[in-house]
């Protein structure tokens, strides 16, 4: 999110559109907006946590990990929310 990302094609699991960098977070901790990303996608309660989890690079445990996987959808929605979370800035 904060410098951005090239866009990955390694799979249905890992695969994402190219991230623009955000230029407000420039120079910010990334520890710190580790902890305000997460806290954010958490909020609105409707993001799923396979999403979020797999945003924060973490993986899930269990049946659960093996069998849930990040869809184009999922990241779409992503994006949208955080856009929305900055325009109220």
């Amino acid at each position: 999110m904060r410098d951005g990302a090239e866009k990955r094609d390694s799979g249905p699991r890992y695969a994402r559109p190219a991230m623009p960098a955000v230029p407000e977070m420039a120079g910010q901790d990334i520890y710190r907006l580790r902890h305000w990303h997460k806290a954010k996608l958490d909020e609105p309660g409707d993001i799923p946590r396979v999403a979020v989890e797999a945003r924060m690079g973490h993986e899930l445990p269990g049946v659960e990990g093996v069998y849930s996987e990040v869809t184009v959808g999922m990241e779409e929605r992503i994006g949208e929310y955080l856009q929305r979370v900055w325009r109220k800035k």
